[in-house]
């Protein structure tokens, strides 16, 4: 059968529309991603992802830098498109993988252009290697303007190069260094007892989650003491003065602070100070200057409150 040049043209379209996006993306090329990395997150010996995991797979999280504008962010295993497309604008994805050596690749998509793959060599396990990161793991719950959760612990046997502390509710994350023995984050409006921790060993792979229920601590001061130095003098409405009007430190209890009791730090608390410690006036309301205790009246503002001497 004989086709006229015109129709042949018309055909071209069409013939074109069957090689696919890829073969129309390869017309222009973008710069590859920079700094791939990879590390692993969930194992699955013990996973409790949502679809979970089957007993030889694991999830790996790939990280990476833009060089320039990406649309979308696609992934490789082992040569293979890999399951799952990113926005351009994130600089991380996730992929499960089954467990052993894969070769994990990354590319940038800009309308018809792609980048080559970015590829990385990485082990996926079937679960973690940190099995005791820390011990002696110890939580507590610091009353007012929402909460603080402070956690502190000792080494363990497994070393690690960094963590990551965060809480549910919450979307920021709290980078602890290597060596630390202590982190504190806001509380989370979900469940503001609870905080998660997770540690990165050198080779990239992560602890499972440790996950303490945090302890409400019952903060103790002396009233006035706002330097807390273990006493009230002089050396205490001068530290809260210059904090409120020439910009200097913050104390770190505000109820030692709150010298009054009236619920906030102003002025009114290192003149009643000063009136108790030159005019006779009367003492700090309870626990009073000299004892060290809770607060009666149930206001806590917030700090890190101790008594000190």
């Amino acid at each position: 059968m004989k086709v006229s040049r015109l129709t042949a043209f018309a055909m071209i379209p069409a013939a074109i529309l069957l090689l696919g996006t890829s073969a129309l993306r390869a017309q222009g090329e973008l710069s590859p991603p920079e700094g791939v990395s990879i590390c692993q997150v969930e194992y699955g010996l013990s996973a409790s992802s949502t679809p979970p995991l089957g007993p030889h797979e694991g999830v790996v999280v790939l990280s990476w830098t833009n060089p320039e504008t990406y649309q979308a962010v696609e992934f490789s295993l082992d040569g293979k498109p890999a399951p799952g497309k990113v926005d351009g604008a994130r600089g991380a994805g996730r992929v499960i993988a089954s467990s052993g050596a894969h070769t994990f690749g990354v590319r940038g998509v800009e309308g018809d252009r792609v980048s080559v793959y970015k590829t990385v060599e990485f082990t996926v396990l079937e679960e973690s290697p940190l099995h005791d990161p820390i011990t002696n793991l110890q939580c507590e719950l610091i009353p007012g303007q929402g909460g603080i959760l402070r956690l502190t612990w000792k080494l363990g046997g497994d070393p690690w190069v960094s963590g990551l502390l965060e809480v549910p509710g919450r979307t920021d994350l709290v980078k602890i260094e290597a060596g630390a023995l202590t982190a504190q984050t806001a509380a989370g409006s979900e469940t503001p007892n609870v905080a998660v921790l997770t540690f990165k060993s050198s080779n990239g792979y992560f602890s499972l989650p440790i996950k303490p229920t945090c302890l409400p601590l019952t903060p103790a001061f002396r009233r006035g003491d706002c330097d807390v130095s273990g006493k009230v003098n002089i050396t205490d409405p001068i530290f809260e003065l210059d904090h409120l009007f020439r910009g200097g430190p913050r104390w770190f209890c505000d109820d030692a602070c709150d010298a009054n009791d009236d619920g906030k730090t102003d002025i009114s608390d290192p003149i009643w100070t000063l009136n108790y410690l030159f005019r006779g006036g009367p003492p700090t309301p309870a626990p009073g200057p000299r004892q060290c205790g809770v607060d009666p009246t149930g206001d806590f503002l917030g700090g890190l409150c101790e008594c000190k001497g």
